[in-house]
């Protein structure tokens, strides 16, 4: 059934419904009536847990008083995920945190001001193919290097950040390659540069490659293989 309230159209124009589980003579659920599923479906579903700067806390600690109110301990609270990472120790019941970009950080969790470039601890190291004209760039990085993902208009343009040419933008990509719009930048990059692109989704990215070059003070230190790398099922 259609529960009035419960509904919330997102960013990119989704709506999320909700079904609500009713007691049918053992009253053994919170919910006792259809008034009363309603109330708290209509209770919950307001609180705004958008992420950012959505409200987790004020959300845990609804739930949790349900629960609680009915007698049914609570094992694990699992929150996460990166850009709420800073707020965790508000929520008092949680009992794990899952962060998974902030390992790395990206463009996205930069964005979204879970991190500052600096923080950015993956770069794609690519290089300058070809020179086809002025304003563009051929680079030797394409989906199958940097993903097809894209970040919000906000966030940027383009299919990663180029830190030597900030106000360049990575415009298209196949699979082998990039094609990046030079038009406004001042000074612009020559065939051979090698140039170092922070990725939009840098989870993506990690599960693209076998190993990860490991650097420190600008020199290859160690190499650390992608141990979950294809292991999806």
């Amino acid at each position: 059934m259609t529960i009035p309230g419960t509904r919330r159209r997102f960013l990119y124009g989704w709506t999320l419904g909700c079904l609500a589980l009713m007691s049918q003579g053992q009253r053994c659920l919170t919910a006792q009536a259809p008034d009363e599923a309603t109330r708290l479906l209509q209770e919950y579903v307001r609180i705004d847990t958008s992420n950012p700067p959505g409200d987790t806390r004020k959300a845990t600690d609804f739930l949790a008083a349900l629960f609680e109110r009915e007698g049914i301990p609570i094992e694990v609270v699992s929150v996460g995920g990166t850009p709420d990472y800073g707020r965790t120790h508000e929520i008092l019941q949680a009992t794990e945190l899952r962060v998974g970009t902030y390992a790395y950080h990206d463009r996205a969790t930069v964005a979204a001001g879970a991190a500052t470039l600096d923080d950015c601890a993956l770069h794609v190291l690519a290089s300058v193919v070809s020179r086809p004209t002025p304003d563009r760039a051929i680079l030797d990085a394409g989906s199958k290097t940097l993903s097809s993902d894209r970040v919000a208009s906000s966030a940027g343009e383009g299919y990663g950040l180029i830190l030597e040419y900030p106000d360049a933008v990575i415009e298209r990509l196949n699979e082998e390659h990039g094609v990046v719009d030079l038009s406004r930048c001042a000074r612009r990059p020559a065939i051979g540069e090698r140039v170092h692109i922070v990725p939009n989704h840098v989870c993506v990215v990690s599960n693209l490659h076998d190993a990860v070059a490991v650097t420190r003070g600008g020199e290859v230190v160690d190499t650390w293989r992608v141990a979950a790398r294809g292991c999806t099922r």
